[in-house]
Formats: structure tokens, C-alpha cells, sequence
């Protein structure tokens, strides 16, 4: 049965997430640590949808996830191999939350895990060199430091292995990535998307782009926009549907490079 999960109260969030910012990772880390286990401390849980859990299943998501950083410099370099790194949690969170689309979608959940459960690691992975982390990394939102990672997993990779989701998600690049997830009217099309980045991928590592990738990925997205709005591409058959997906990477491809051409003139 699917998880629900500690949904922090916004006042508190808003309070935690502005003291969080200021830490270092060993202060976060302390407060982490010191924290009650009692999960329903300044929290509420959805009245229905699933089984609450449990502090224990926290603390090992916290174990795994501190130990996954651990492996990437944590406590104390933040530069080492981001992307690994950030696909590897992605993964961890996707395999070990259990948590439905709609329970995700409750702002408190991430607020909980950033500024509760893991505020050291999102100061690890986030602050800056005044050693200040962003507020929007403890809030929830797009940049929230685990809301973005869980939804890129469970929209790009839910169906792969976890060692296929960690060599998906390590290939895109953070520009990749947002050119999907910030176009609410493609991330929706989780089939879709997830044939393309199949495609797309294939078509890099082959060298059929001769082209910048993430402007071809950029334009490729602009072109699927205006198509799903007025065909229903993931009623196609899968082979069907990769061939229309080649055809518009290659068409991306050679808009770019004609418009490169175009600019050095």
C-alpha cells in the first residue's frame, strides 16, 4: 500500500527553511539528528490514501541517502560529480517512498524531508561560497532540493531498473531536465517523454546530432508542444511513435545548425 508521508505546516516550513539557510551542514546535520522521531511533530497526514509512515522507514531513506552523499565528498565538497549524485538520490527516493503522484503533489511532504528529515543535505548541496543555501531549496517547488529529483524519476524513469534510471538520469543534462519538467503540457505525457528521452539519448551517443544537444532537446520540446495539442502521439504504436520521434530530433537538429549558420553571417 502506498506511503503517506509528514506534510510540514507552512508557517513552520516558511520559519525552518529561513534559520536552515544560514547553517552550515554540520549545524543542519546536529538538528537533523537531534530532531524527535515522532514524524507528527509540527505535521499533518493526508486523512486517507494510504498507510502513514513510519519513523524507522524514515530514518533508513535518511541513512541511505546521507550514505549516497557520503560517496560524492558529503560533508564536505559539494562539486564532486553533481549529477551522479543527484541521480543516484532520485532513484532512492523514487524506490524507497512509495508515494503516489498525488501525495507528492502536497507541498509539506518535501518541506518535511528538506527542512526536517535531510536540511543537511540540501545545505551540502547547495550553499553557495558566502556559505548562504537558498530558500527554495528548503520550500517547496520547483527547485526544492528532493521535490525536483522524486518527480524526474518518477516522470523520466519509473519503469527502469535502478541502475538504468541512475544512467538515464546522469546522461541529461539540469537543461535537459527542465526543458521537460517546467512544460507542465509534456511532463503530463510520461509514455511520450519517455520514449523521446530513450531516442534522444540513442541519437547523442551515436553522433547523429552534429549539432548542441540541449538546443536540439530545446527545440524538439517546442516542436512536441504544438503537436500534442492537436494529435494524440501516445496512441501511436511503439514503433510508430520512435520513428515520428526520430524524424523530429533530426528536423531539430538541422533547424539548429542552420540557425548557427545563420548567426555567424
Amino acid at each position: 500500500m502506498p506511503l503517506l508521508y509528514p506534510q510540514l505546516l507552512a508557517e513552520v516550513a516558511k520559519r525552518l527553511a529561513t534559520e536552515l539557510s544560514t547553517l552550515t551542514v554540520e549545524e543542519a546535520s546536529r538538528r537533523a539528528e537531534e530532531r524527535s522521531p515522532d514524524p507528527s511533530v509540527d505535521c499533518i497526514f493526508s486523512p486517507t490514501g494510504g498507510t502513514p509512515v513510519t519513523p524507522e522507514r524514515l530514518g533508513h531513506i535518511r541513512k541511505e541517502i546521507v550514505d549516497t552523499a557520503r560517496e560524492h565528498g558529503y560533508p564536505r565538497s559539494n562539486r564532486r560529480d553533481n549529477l551522479k549524485c543527484d541521480a543516484r538520490i532520485a532513484v532512492i527516493l523514487r524506490d524507497r517512498m512509495n508515494v503516489t503522484p498525488h501525495e507528492a503533489a502536497h507541498a509539506g511532504v518535501w518541506e518535511y524531508l528538506s527542512c526536517v528529515l535531510m536540511p543537511d543535505i540540501v545545505v551540502w548541496r547547495f550553499h553557495d561560497a558566502s556559505g548562504k543555501t537558498p530558500v527554495e531549496r528548503f520550500r517547496s517547488g520547483r527547485r526544492n532540493a528532493f521535490q525536483r529529483l522524486w518527480w524526474r524519476a518518477h516522470v523520466l524513469t519509473e519503469k527502469l531498473s535502478a541502475d538504468e534510471a541512475v544512467s538515464l538520469l546522469t546522461f541529461l543534462t539540469e537543461d535537459d531536465m527542465v526543458a521537460t519538467m517546467e512544460r507542465p503540457g509534456l511532463f503530463g505525457y510520461t509514455e511520450l517523454m519517455r520514449l523521446y528521452y530513450s531516442e534522444f539519448r540513442r541519437m547523442v551517443e551515436g553522433g547523429e546530432l552534429n549539432a548542441p544537444r540541449e538546443a536540439v532537446n530545446r527545440d524538439v520540446h517546442k516542436r512536441l508542444l504544438r503537436i500534442v495539442g492537436v494529435r494524440a502521439l501516445d496512441v501511436l504504436p511503439p514503433d510508430a511513435l520512435r520513428n515520428e520521434l526520430r524524424d523530429l530530433i533530426r528536423q531539430s537538429a538541422v533547424q539548429v545548425r542552420q540557425a548557427a549558420k545563420s548567426a555567424r553571417r
